[in-house]
């Protein structure tokens, strides 16, 4: 137990401070995520079948690859590319794009889960499509 209250006090600032990190990254990037994620659903309902087709391909590849594969890529593999960019910034950047693909998938299967019976119900009804 001496060896855990040592731990605690010699350490303890040290990991208080990266859960404060952690829980500061995690809400900016899924504040951000959540954003775009409505973003690219509004974009995926338009009648543009390229707009479509691209962000369909940009969920897909976004919610397949793992996020720490992503993460090493462009924490390791950007900057051979000449593409620097710190590592809080990597965090951020990773996490909002895997939550807005997450975020546009799951917001898009809920749209489509609206039946055409409860559509034409809530025009009959006088309301108006938002899209």
């Amino acid at each position: 137990m001496g060896s855990v209250s040592r731990l605690l006090t010699e350490y303890g600032p040290a990991f208080g401070q990266a859960l404060l990190l952690t829980w500061k990254l995690t809400a900016i990037a899924f504040m951000a995520g959540f954003a775009a994620g409505i973003v690219v659903t509004v974009a995926r309902l338009l009648p543009l079948r390229p707009l479509r087709f691209v962000l369909t391909g940009y969920v897909e590849v976004f919610r397949n690859i793992p996020t720490v594969v992503l993460l090493t890529f462009i924490v390791f593999a950007l900057p051979d590319l000449q593409v620097v960019i710190d590592y809080e910034p990597s965090v951020i950047l990773t996490l909002t794009l895997v939550c807005s693909a997450f975020t546009a998938d799951y917001l898009h299967t809920g749209i489509n889960t609206v039946a055409r019976g409860q559509v034409e119900a809530a025009r009959s009804l006088g309301m108006r499509p938002v899209v």
